[in-house]
């Protein structure tokens, strides 16, 4: 249990053996840019623990709408594996969970699901 905030630098010293990392939080791509280097923050320090694939947002994001889409991008990718027996189609699986959203009137607007990108390997 933690007793304060995640940070970058903390998840870097983890040994993480995941396929996949989802940051949902709002403005979970966010990072610092450094001369020379590009963007360090957490999707960054996920994928340097370990983590091939992380899906994150751009920007605030409303919380029922992101509920949805984590929900039908999760439905993808149990689908995926009850025929693989390994998480494929990353990318496909967040794809159709944005149809899946855009096809709901509350939600057509690209502010409710937009955001949300996948790093890494998505395939």
């Amino acid at each position: 249990m933690l007793d304060h905030l995640l940070e970058a630098r903390e998840i870097l010293d983890l040994d993480l053996h995941a396929e996949l990392a989802v940051l949902s939080a709002c403005e979970s791509a966010r990072g610092d840019v450094l001369e020379g280097e590009g963007v360090f923050g957490l999707s960054w320090a996920v994928m340097m623990a370990g983590v091939p694939s992380v899906v994150v947002s751009q920007w605030k994001v409303d919380s029922a709408a992101t509920a949805q889409l984590m929900l039908a991008f999760h439905r993808g990718l149990a689908a995926g594996l009850a025929h693989g027996g390994e998480i494929k189609g990353r990318s496909e699986a967040l794809r159709q969970a944005f149809l899946e959203v855009l096809r709901t009137p509350q939600y057509r607007d690209p502010y409710y699901w937009a955001g949300f990108e996948m790093l890494g390997d998505g395939y």
